[in-house]
């Protein structure tokens, strides 16, 4: 068969590069696609097979890769005769063999990959993997090397992957040979074939394992050889390895560091080399601390880290003060400061122990790159190493406060934004010092460069975020004297930060600011009406911030006019685009507006509501799922822009609905169609958790609507209220189950949670029930899923290691789904018991062997709720939930699972009565030792009081709900009781109370008399001073001691005279 004229034509027209002819040659091309696909995979099959022309063969292969796509819209496999296909196969094999052009046999091979994706699951082309076993054991190079890119190529597959999965111990093989081919291309192929075996299963790829140093041996031949490139893929292998199988590595890990750390210091290297190299040892560290924190690997890298970072661009200093941010380019230097932040997040111990020896040195320096080094490995390494530098913070200070006067002012610089990270990071140790560090601060306000003042600035604001009022009120006359001219600055970069730290400043002052008003209001007034160039966007943005954060300051009766004016002329401009940086102040400031006015605001939230609905409503889909691989920076930007403000408006609703309640009734219907749909937003988790957070509030402010405005006892009754709820609670249920991220499930579960607190026990009880353990059931596999993943990647070699930010997700999960059963039963009472006892088992398997306490405590908490909401089906469950509780009540555990452990059993008792009585005397004991071993305590934290008090609030409840069952051992169990009182912790104060007043009420003689008079007396000052004593424990007391005027005028005299003047007081009224 010849090929047609028509078309050699067509693959000559379709690479003429004139527009118009390539054009005419698409046409053709659909035409022929559509009618003759045969004709066209034949034709093009026959030029890669005996064309002489370069062109002619190297363009087919692109066209047939098109064709053969199972995934793509040009797709003709399906329409192609058998024999054709059978064709295909067999010539694109031969194409391969004889093909001297690389670049062309590389594209034959895509062809080839792309086929095999779609035909080796189906079983339909066995020839291929026999064409890879005979080619990669070929005489050509070429074919060798091919055989490892084609199998590299489709094992990416997950369906090729699990067909293939039982040979994967054959590929070893096969990559062993490869490894050790002389030629070096060969193995380089081979190597990077291991990384694709790897992605594609992890767990069966640790047959690859024993090649570990033949890989690493290929690595140092391509450096040798000066193919950095190549070199750079084998190192990403081992990057992969030691993501999923860092313990692969474990006896190798010495002849490895050596050669990879060889490179780093290799100064003729490619930066590209480098840097992979440092990001093995940083994803090791990451998998294997265990490993990495060991001296003889730790100390060089950080040695070469300091020394890379030392090396900062000494660059013009008028040049560096017009930056906005530090030089940020992938040279070494910065990439060094990213390295050593990942590694405090994962060895911080070591790291810090090691910096501490440095430390002196740097900041100490002649040379300011050191000087400025020390500052910035300070505060790259705060988050990291946050417990150790609390340890030392003082100390910390002291060094590095002589830079706040150096002479270089890239040094002064890293003084204040290592502060800042400081304020970030270590903000209640940081705020301690705040006599030390406002001075220096406010000293250098007025840096002879930007980027120093504009430093301080920021660290000035996380400085004072949530610090004491009164701290901020102690300098209030200092930093108006010394933010003022900032704010008249000519370059609006510091107007726009000072901005920021003065709002801090307002934050703090509060309504003392109301005499500085009239000053500076109009000034802020100004920067909004007439900074609008596309420059100074986010300057006008922290004007009206710092102007709402003066309004919530002042209060209502001051800001109230100029507030109308400027919502009036804000809702007077035109549109702010979706992506502009000035919607996120704007919405920002008219929820403080929103706060500060109160229902005054009502009028004028359509100005509000509008802006936000049409953030909620910003289409982002069209812009992310028509990316290309063109897909602009601007472009993307714009998407994320939009997507924060979609997140931020959702959480401003959420603030309006707290603030206005039902008044936001208008607007529940669109506000519920537009978020509803956002709760299973795939592009941004945070858009997805804010939508999800902001459902109950639409549901309360129906409820509230109905009850406000409809006179109703219940709004919830309503058909539109019961309507919304259900289609909320449903979506909600259906979600959950589908849901693939803990934060977000986390969210989800609390959200339903929330809609079961306000729809209160609905009509439609069972309904909401079997949804509800649908949920339930789904959600504990899930969150088990969760815990082993985490787990696997848990180094339990590391005795230092942290806890990570996934083991908090994980916890707070589970701590969501406990809020849910306590829900239940709260709602639904005894009739949910039943559906309790169908995860109990579940539950108590946590409590035995969770491996967080915080997941141990959520499932106790649970039990609280059922013992003190189930009614007697759960008194019936007493000998499955109280023995769990009762393990939990040692001195040795964590103080919160003993707290909420020993609250339970003091519930049991009090709820359950008879039903806890064969628990009886194994509670006490173990309760006493708890509190016998808080006690004993040299220093206790509010965490072990919290549980001591608990435990003794729970003795008390015991004794008075069972005396009969203690028998003789009723008075020396009182008389312990009694010894350990007062309690410290307000919490449990009423407890206290209420039952020494049944004690006084039932055994008046054996607790009213000379041994305990005192006590009591004192317990009962503490309860009036606390004002936990109700009115019918008053009497209680009052009737107890009406008769005992002689006795307690005897032993007022052993209590403190503020006890002795609330007695006198309490008595005489």
């Amino acid at each position: 068969m010849s090929v047609p004229q028509a078309i050699i034509d067509l693959l000559k027209a379709l690479n003429s590069g004139v527009t118009e002819t390539i054009k005419g040659a698409e046409v053709l091309y659909s035409q022929l696609k559509k009618l003759e696909p045969d004709q066209l995979v034949n034709s093009f099959i026959i030029l890669l097979r005996t064309s002489q022309d370069e062109l002619l063969r190297s363009y087919p292969p692109v066209l047939l890769r098109t064709l053969v796509n199972g995934n793509d819209s040009g797709n003709i496999l399906k329409s192609l005769q058998p024999e054709t296909l059978v064709n295909l196969k067999t010539e694109l094999m031969f194409a391969v063999r004889q093909e001297p052009k690389n670049y062309i046999r590389h594209s034959i091979l895509n062809v080839v990959a792309i086929l095999a994706i779609q035909l080796v699951p189906e079983k339909q082309w066995p020839e291929i993997l026999q064409f890879i076993i005979e080619s990669s054991v070929s005489t050509e190079e070429n074919l060798r090397e091919s055989s490892f890119y084609l199998i590299g190529a489709i094992i990416d597959d997950s369906r090729v992957a699990e067909t293939l999965s039982p040979h994967f111990g054959e590929f070893a093989i096969l990559a062993e040979k490869g490894l050790n081919d002389s030629s070096l291309k060969v193995q380089v192929s081979a190597l990077q074939t291991i990384s694709n075996f790897i992605d594609a299963n992890a767990e069966k790829a640790e047959v690859f394992k024993p090649l570990i140093p033949a890989m690493l041996n290929t690595i140092q031949k391509t450096i040798e050889s000066n193919l950095e490139k190549e070199a750079q893929k084998g190192i990403l292998t081992f990057i992969i390895i030691a993501q999923y199988h860092s313990d692969w590595f474990k006896t190798s890990f010495d002849m490895i560091f050596k050669v990879f750390f060889s490179f780093l210091e290799h100064q003729s290297l490619e930066d590209e080399t480098k840097h992979a190299c440092l990001h093995f040892f940083l994803t090791f560290a990451e998998f294997k601390s265990s490993i990495m924190k060991k001296k003889q690997y730790l100390e060089p890298i950080v040695l070469l880290l300091l020394k890379w970072m030392s090396s900062v661009e000494d660059m013009d200093i008028k040049e560096w003060n017009s930056l906005d941010t530090e030089p940020s380019d992938d040279d070494d230097s910065n990439v060094a400061f990213e390295a050593i932040e990942a590694l405090s997040q994962c060895v911080s111990k070591g790291l810090w122990d090691f910096f501490l020896q440095c430390a002196p040195t740097l900041l100490n320096s002649t040379n300011w790159t050191e000087r400025y080094t020390g500052l910035m490995t300070l505060s790259s390494i705060s988050e990291g190493c946050e417990k150790q530098i609390k340890s030392k913070f003082q100390l910390i200070i002291q060094s590095i406060l002589p830079l706040a006067n150096d002479s270089h002012p890239r040094v002064r610089f890293a003084f204040f934004y290592c502060l800042g990270s400081f304020a970030s990071y270590i903000k209640r140790e940081m705020q301690d010092l705040y006599k030390t560090l406002i001075p220096v601060s406010l000293e250098h306000l007025n840096d002879q460069y930007s980027r120093v003042t504009i430093a301080n600035c920021e660290f000035l604001t996380l400085f004072l975020d949530e610090i004491k009022p009164s701290r901020v009120k102690e300098f209030k006359g200092q930093f108006l004297e010394r933010l003022s001219p900032l704010l008249q600055n000519g370059d609006y970069k510091i107007v726009q930060h000072s901005l920021n730290a003065f709002s801090s400043v307002v934050d703090g002052i509060g309504e003392e600011f109301t005499q500085h008003y009239a000053q500076i209001m109009p000034f802020l007034i100004k920067i909004l009406r007439t900074q609008t160039s596309a420059e100074t966007k986010t300057l006008r943005g922290r004007a009206i911030e710092t102007i709402s954060l003066i309004g919530l300051a002042v209060g209502k009766k001051v800001f109230l006019g100029d507030c109308v004016q400027i919502i009036q002329y804000v809702s007077s401009l035109e549109k702010f685009k979706d992506d502009d940086p000035q919607v996120d102040f704007f919405l920002r400031a008219f929820t403080r507006f929103a706060q500060c006015l109160g229902e005054d605001f009502v009028p004028y939230l359509n100005y509000s509501m509008s802006p936000l609905m049409d953030a909620i409503n910003g289409k982002v889909e069209n812009l992310i799922e028509n990316q290309t691989e063109d897909f602009s920076d601007e472009t993307n930007n714009s998407g994320s822009i939009i997507m924060e403000n979609k997140a931020m408006a959702l959480e401003m609703v959420s603030i309006y609905a707290m603030e206005l309640k039902h008044h936001l009734f208008p607007y529940v219907e669109q506000l519920y169609k537009g978020s509803i749909e956002l709760i299973d937003f795939p592009y941004n988790s945070l858009v997805a958790i804010q939508a999800v957070n902001l459902i109950p509030f639409l549901v309360k402010i129906s409820k509230q609507h109905f009850e406000a405005v409809g006179k109703l006892g219940d709004g919830m009754k309503t058909e539109f209220s019961s309507r919304l709820f259900m289609d909320s609670f449903e979506r909600m249920a259906a979600s959950i189950k589908t849901e693939a991220e803990p934060d977000t499930l986390s969210a989800k579960l609390k959200a339903l949670s929330d809609l079961m607190d306000i729809g209160g026990q609905c009509d439609q009880a069972e309904k909401i029930l079997r949804l509800t353990f649908e949920v339930v059931n789904e959600s504990f596999s899930t969150l088990q899923e969760f815990e082993n993943e985490y787990q696997e990647n848990i180094d339990e070699e590391d005795d230092d290691a942290d806890e990570s930010p996934e083991r908090e997700i994980i916890d707070d999960a589970y701590n969501s789904l406990a809020m849910v059963l306590g829900e239940v039963c709260i709602q639904y009472k005894e009739n949910a018991v039943p559906y309790i006892a169908t995860v109990l088992p579940v539950m108590i398997e946590l409590i035995e062997s969770a491996p967080s306490v915080e997941i141990k405590t959520s499932m106790i908490c649970i039990l609280d709720d059922l013992i003190e909401n189930g009614g007697q089906k759960a008194f019936e469950l007493y000998p499955h939930i109280v023995k769990p509780m009762l393990n939990s009540i040692s001195p040795s555990n964590n103080p919160s699972l003993i707290q909420s452990a020993v609250f339970g059993i003091g519930l049991a008792a009090e709820n359950g009565k008879n039903y806890f009585a064969p628990f009886l005397m194994d509670s006490l004991q173990l309760i006493n030792n708890v509190i016998v071993s808080v006690n004993q305590l040299p220093e206790k934290d509010d965490d072990f009081i919290g549980a001591r008090d608990n435990a003794i609030s729970a003795m008390g409840r015991i004794i008075t709900n069972l005396p009969q069952h203690l028998g003789a051992n009723f008075p020396q169990t009182i008389s312990l009781w009694l010894s350990y009182l007062p309690i410290q912790d307000d919490g449990e104060a009423a407890s206290i109370i209420k039952s020494l007043c049944i004690l006084i009420r039932d055994f008046n003689q054996q607790i009213i008399n000379p041994q305990y008079i005192v006590k009591v007396l004192e317990v009962i000052s503490v309860g009036l001073h606390k004002k936990v004593v109700n009115s019918d424990e008053k009497q209680i007391i009052f009737a107890a001691l009406a008769s005992q005027q002689s006795l307690i005028t005897q032993s007022l005299s052993q209590l403190s005279n503020e006890n002795q003047t609330l007695l006198a007081n309490f008595f005489k009224n």
